[in-house]
């Protein structure tokens, strides 16, 4: 089995994205964490180090363009 390619989408802080990133910094995980998303550009989680994308989906879109971007967002990730 290959590598697990995660994408974790934020709104703030990024505490879960935290312990997801150490998670996966152990030897024996796995997964990486490719990229992150979020709907608020101000979220403190954006400022994060690490080898991912930052990928930032309008906060004003509605619901459903918002379900699209990211949709469209997550294909291109693969």
């Amino acid at each position: 089995m290959g590598m697990l390619k995660i994408v974790v989408l934020i709104s703030g802080r990024g505490s879960n994205l935290k312990a997801i990133i150490d998670k996966c910094s152990k030897k024996n995980v796995p997964a990486k964490v490719i990229a992150i998303i979020s709907n608020n550009s101000t979220a403190s989680g954006l400022k994060l180090n690490g080898k991912f994308q930052k990928i930032i989906i309008n906060d004003k879109s509605s619901e459903k363009e918002f379900e699209i971007k990211l949709h469209n967002k997550l294909k291109k990730l693969k």
